[in-house]
């Protein structure tokens, strides 16, 4: 595609060629468009069109490209794609990681692939919400909710709280309570925690983890309630 050829007549008489006028054509070239794609934390959706001559179809193939590395030139993925009646396209790849920049390219291949114009994207970053409610002598309920894909199980969602406003996964503690169980399909959540000491103050956020990188909401506050002496005298 789009490539010029010459070409001409000739004639051969005992083993002797004369050639005609050189003459030559350019064959069609093919466009490729792609859209900034749509995102979550772990996807990228792209739609785009080809525009080309059906007979050609067979002889080329098309898709989107994409690495994390700006030089586009490690780590490049590649995925082909597959074309309504229109010449239409949409590409939906997953397993990115949440919150990255990553570079895409439409690419066509005939032998070996060539890449159109290198642009970037970037995923969501993790985004949840947290409140303590129901707060009493000995426990709390942590409500909110998380933006989640449902299929998508590559991202821990959970809870941090600690006597220690240094919030931290792993650290000395401070007690991680996984939100797996407890949050639905649409990424609402309560979960109630026991066990508290009376009349102390506690620090919380919400954490997501991917890979074993955490990302970690706003450190918020709560205090348990204190024990009220009664008066038994009559």
């Amino acid at each position: 595609y789009n490539m010029k050829y010459y070409y001409s007549s000739y004639i051969c008489m005992n083993g002797i060629y004369e050639f005609g006028e050189i003459q030559s054509f350019t064959t069609d070239d093919v466009k490729i468009e792609v859209s900034a794609p749509t995102v979550t934390s772990t996807t990228a959706t792209f739609t785009g069109k080809v525009t080309i001559e059906e007979d050609d179809l067979e002889s080329l193939s098309f898709g989107v490209a994409w690495s994390s590395d700006d030089e586009f030139s490690n780590d490049v993925n590649e995925e082909e794609v597959g074309l309504d009646d229109d010449g239409a396209f949409v590409l939906t790849v997953e397993g990115l990681k949440m919150g990255k920049e990553y570079y895409y390219a439409p690419y066509i291949c005939q032998l070996d692939s060539k890449y159109g114009d290198v642009k970037k994207f970037t995923t969501a970053a993790a985004s949840m919400s947290v409140s303590a409610s129901e707060i009493s002598q000995t426990s709390v309920t942590f409500t909110g909710k998380a933006e989640i894909d449902p299929a998508d199980e590559s991202i821990e969602y959970g809870i941090l709280y600690s006597t220690d406003p240094e919030l931290e996964a792993g650290a000395s503690g401070c007690v991680r309570k996984v939100l797996t169980d407890v949050m639905s399909t649409d990424g609402n959540y309560s979960l109630k925690v026991d066990g508290l000491v009376t009349d102390t103050k506690y620090y919380y956020c919400w954490y997501a983890c991917q890979d074993g990188t955490y990302t970690y909401g706003n450190t918020k506050s709560f205090s348990t309630l204190g024990i009220v002496a009664q008066d038994l005298s009559i």
